[in-house]
């Protein structure tokens, strides 16, 4: 069984990856027979091929993202992950709360992942301006 450290950090390089847009390192984040559900109920991507495909085309959305996680809690091989992601779309930023269940293998690699996103509360934060400030 993985150890809680090892829990944490298979989120924190998941995060990284996404922050950095950097595709290989995010598909490293997973066993090759993960699994991913985002958001709930979709359908789920299986494997490190499919992962990659949901990387992509979430990427061809957004121009950024940034995630402020809250506070971990750890069970056995898996964590629950409450944070918001703020996604810079166009010149548009928006917010969105999200919950992620990760169960991790004992080689430290994410092994499922289940997004509980509250698109209800999705809002609208700013707007990058030509200089890459943010104003309301």
């Amino acid at each position: 069984m993985p150890t809680p450290d090892q829990v944490r950090s298979a989120f924190a390089r998941y995060v990284e990856a996404w922050e950095a847009r950097d595709r290989p390192a995010f598909v490293a984040c997973f066993a090759d027979d993960a699994t991913q559900v985002d958001p709930y109920p979709s359908p789920p991507n299986v494997g490190r091929d499919a992962i990659a495909g949901f990387f992509d085309q979430t990427l061809a959305m957004t121009d950024a993202m940034a995630f402020t996680v809250g506070r971990v809690i750890i069970g056995g091989d898996r964590g629950v992950f409450p944070f918001t992601v703020r996604s810079t779309v166009a010149e548009t930023q928006v917010e969105v709360d999200a919950v992620d269940v990760v169960s991790v293998g004992d080689d430290g690699l994410i092994t499922s992942i289940t997004a509980y996103v509250d698109m209800d509360g999705m809002r609208t934060v700013g707007t990058v301006g030509a200089v890459g400030t943010v104003g309301a």
